[in-house]
């Protein structure tokens, strides 16, 4: 994941970002979950070039749009809290989307449900 936010790092708009693994219900390993907190220069068409630039197997599979990222005292980024909360769009009140092998769109209950179903769809 180190690889993954260092790329992000350049991306126009994206004032701050963290990346992490999470669990989907009935399924082994873990898939991962890039958070971004956009500022106004965010570009939906740099985030996706950013994505294509990386291997399949290190594609962030889903994305949690934020207005700030979750802090600690310490006031690192709150990955337990992202990873708590998961990926579920009946959960997570913030933009969440899943990456659709060209882009990123809008994780819908329909769509979530068959990721469920066959998580092997992601790849």
């Amino acid at each position: 994941s180190a690889c993954v936010v260092e790329l992000f790092q350049p991306v126009p708009g994206v004032s701050e970002l963290a990346v992490t693994g999470v669990r989907l219900p009935g399924h082994e390993g873990r898939y991962g979950l890039l958070v971004v907190a956009p500022s106004a220069e965010f570009s939906w068409e740099s985030l996706s070039r950013s994505i294509e630039a990386l291997p399949n197997h290190a594609r962030p599979r889903f994305l949690r749009v934020m207005s700030e990222l979750p802090r600690t005292s310490s006031h690192k980024v709150a990955l337990a809290v992202l990873v708590n909360q998961g990926v579920d769009p009946a959960v997570v009140e913030d933009g969440l989307y899943v990456w659709d092998r060209t882009h990123y769109v809008q994780l819908q209950k329909e769509r979530w449900e068959q990721i469920l179903e066959n998580a092997d769809a992601l790849w």
